[in-house]
């Protein structure tokens, strides 16, 4: 149909045959160039489904992150189900967990049980007020039931289970070209075997025209609050 439309039906099938052959080669060498690229290369993003044993057990909420060497920790993993009534029941899954990335998701070598014994992202308990603690730590923050103007001896507190100079990356964390913003964090593409990031992955544009779009991390200038901060501009994009 192509040919017919631009050629009418006249078509030199001789001519077809010497322009696509040509074609096919070309595809082919591209794809094995592409292939060749992404070889080693795993794409990690949230929302992706995790399992456990084959089957669903959860899916992503956040990505841990060592910023000073670019290194994938941790993933936050929702559990599918949970015996628990906790309301904050995500979950740490080091890397060192995951079996493999396919385009279904993020397989664990770990079972769906083991899943839900891990530590929690966030852990609260009871400390004395934080006004009378020289040691309380920066990671630590009042759980939002507390009152100011709480006089008790213990008080309910939250706890990130993060190591130091670790940082999660979720949804909330945009993304800003030097002259403006440009999108929203949705993944990393990571090197297997080292978990070393390499790629930032990227929403851009409004809701009903969304694209994705991939910068290698060098275009990160920096972090600050929750924005990520690219030395690039728009138009570089």
């Amino acid at each position: 149909m192509f040919y017919k439309k631009n050629f009418g039906s006249a078509i030199d099938h001789s001519f077809v045959t010497a322009v696509s052959q040509p074609l096919s080669f070309l595809f082919s060498i591209l794809t094995g160039m592409l292939e060749k690229k992404e070889k080693g290369m795993s794409y990690i993003g949230l929302d992706m489904a995790v399992y456990c044993d084959n089957t669903y057990c959860g899916h992503i909420l956040a990505l841990i992150v060592q910023l000073t060497s670019w290194q994938l920790t941790k993933l936050v993993v929702k559990p599918a189900r949970l015996p628990s009534i906790a309301k904050r029941d995500e979950r740490l899954v080091p890397r060192s967990c995951i079996s493999s990335v396919t385009n279904e998701g993020v397989w664990l070598t770990c079972a769906a049980d083991e899943l839900n014994n891990l530590l929690p992202l966030v852990e609260t308990y009871f400390i004395e007020r934080p006004a009378l603690d020289p040691e309380f730590m920066e990671n630590v923050f009042l759980s939002l039931t507390t009152n100011s103007d709480q006089t008790g001896i213990h008080v309910p507190v939250s706890k990130y289970n993060t190591l130091l100079g670790e940082t999660v990356i979720g949804r909330q964390v945009q993304i800003e070209a030097q002259n403006g913003h440009v999108g929203q964090f949705e993944a990393f593409v990571i090197d297997s075997q080292t978990g070393e990031i390499k790629y930032l992955v990227f929403q851009r544009g409004h809701l009903w025209e969304r694209k994705r779009e991939t910068v290698s991390v060098t275009a990160i200038d920096y972090l600050e609050g929750e924005s990520f901060f690219l030395n690039i501009n728009k138009s570089e994009l």
